[in-house]
């Protein structure tokens, strides 16, 4: 209890994408940290360009209570 837990949300090929909105978790307390990673990709084979991005956030999940924490779906 009290241990924080990190949820990491990875967005691919979203370059625009709205943030999701953060469940409220009976007994626990989930926050967005500061900041975020992205890269790009681009690879060219016999002419052919393929890109891809890729975003990731990172959440923080803190138990105020012992027991099970079931995480619902985020949607993005």
């Amino acid at each position: 209890m009290n241990e924080p837990t990190r949820v990491f949300l990875r967005i691919e090929d979203g370059e625009e994408f709205e943030e999701p909105e953060l469940p409220k978790i009976e007994g626990a307390e989930f926050r967005r940290l500061p900041g975020q990673q992205s890269s790009t990709s681009m690879q060219i084979i016999n002419g052919r360009t393929t890109r891809r991005s890729t975003i990731e956030i990172t959440y923080e999940l803190l138990p105020r209570k012992a027991g099970t924490i079931e995480l619902p779906a985020l949607s993005v």
